[in-house]
Order: structure tokens, then sequence, then C-alpha cells
């Protein structure tokens, strides 16, 4: 199936639109047959599965992000990670009424990436996040830490520790 080449993101009113464009004169074709996005700072096109539909990250406005970005260039306003609250991975289906979300990330996440290959394949797995407990970083340290504590009290003590070493010996050849 033939994907839209060119195809940029655009604001129209208060939700977001994906258009064509000609690559080579940057001419305006139309928008495109996908559904709108609203509710969310702005999006970014990932690509274009492999039926057709469209890939995008939806990012959600933070708490404190502003009602409306009024500068008619402030992509950097709008990405910035205090005015994103969270991302979520859209599906934008040709003809659908609305978008279909893939992912969504946990709270503070402001960003996500996804290879183009992933996109047009549209292979998914189940995530698996990391488990409870502590990892072996963690223990590395730990064990690192004791080894030198250990050593730098056995270093420090040395004498009483010859000492103790050489009382005993004494003892043992009086028995």
């Amino acid at each position: 199936m033939r994907t839209p080449r060119g195809a940029v993101a655009r604001r129209d009113g208060g939700s977001w639109s994906l258009r064509r464009i000609d690559p080579a004169t940057g001419r305006d074709l139309g928008a495109t047959d996908t559904p709108a996005v609203s509710g969310v700072t702005i999006i970014r096109l990932l690509g274009w599965a492999a039926d057709g539909s469209a890939r995008v990250v939806a990012y959600q406005p933070g708490p404190h992000a502003p009602a409306a970005f009024d500068a008619p260039l402030d992509m950097d306003q709008r990405l910035a990670s205090l005015n994103v609250g969270t991302v979520r991975v859209l599906a934008l289906h040709r003809g659908a009424d609305s978008p279909t979300t893939l992912l969504t990330a946990p709270e503070d996440v402001v960003g996500i990436d996804v290879s183009d290959d992933l996109v047009r394949s549209g292979r998914t797995r189940h995530a698996s996040p990391p488990g409870g407990g502590v990892g072996p970083r963690f223990w590395y340290w730990v064990v690192l830490v004791t080894v030198l504590v250990a050593g730098i009290a056995a270093y420090r003590n040395r004498e009483g520790l010859a000492l103790w070493l050489h009382t005993r010996r004494v003892r043992r050849a009086r028995r």
C-alpha cells in the first residue's frame, strides 16, 4: 500500500491533523483522511504502518502548561518538559473517527521515540517492567563498599591484630 510522502502535522483550532505537502515544492496538497487529535500540545509523526495508518506521538499537556501557545514558532515551548505531562503513541487509521491509543507512557515520561522499522512492521511485545527489589548493580556496590571498609579497618588495626594473633600462638604453644 502506498503511504503519503511529505506529511506534516498542522494545528487547526484546538486539534492537530496531518496534511500532505509536495516534498519538492512545499505546496500544500490537502489533509490526509486520518482523524484529528485534540487535547494535546502537539503531535509528532513517527511513520506510516504497513496498513497505511499513521503512527504519531501525542504530547499530553502538563499541569503547568499554558492554555495556549500564541507564538507562531513555539515548537520548543510545546515540547518543553515543563509543558508536557506524558506522551501517548497513537494510530491514525484512514477514515476512522478517532485515533487508536497504542501506548500510554507513565506519568512524567515526557518523550518517546520509535524506530521507523518497528512502525512499518507492526511488531509488538508485552512490556516487562522492572521487577521489585534491587538489581545487581546495587549488590555490586554493597560488596565493594563492605570489602573496602573491612580492608581499611584491618589496616588501621594491624598492630592490634598482630598482637592478638601473637597472643593466640603463645597460648597454643603453652598447652
